[in-house]
């Protein structure tokens, strides 16, 4: 369907402050990558060297962020509150 968006980021929202914020993949772990929902190898923090088949560039981890990771307003009409 043409007019379903894709979600890119992941927001798990609380209202808190305290330890709110999502951590990095540590190195040498594992993620599955946002785009391909491979499981690669974390090289660096959040990176990879292997590429990913269906995004130009390198797999990146699927993240939930978290409260203090949203830097920006989110902003909803009246139907989507």
């Amino acid at each position: 369907d043409t007019s379903t968006p894709n979600i890119d980021i992941i927001y798990d929202i609380k209202g808190s402050w305290i330890d709110r914020n999502a951590k990095p993949y540590p190195r040498n772990s594992y993620a599955i990558c946002k785009y391909c929902s491979e499981l690669f190898l974390v090289h660096n923090t959040n990176q990879s060297i292997d590429k990913c088949s269906k995004y130009i560039g390198y797999h990146t981890p699927s993240i939930i962020y978290k409260d203090n990771d949203l830097n920006s307003p989110i902003y909803l009409n009246k139907s989507n509150r």
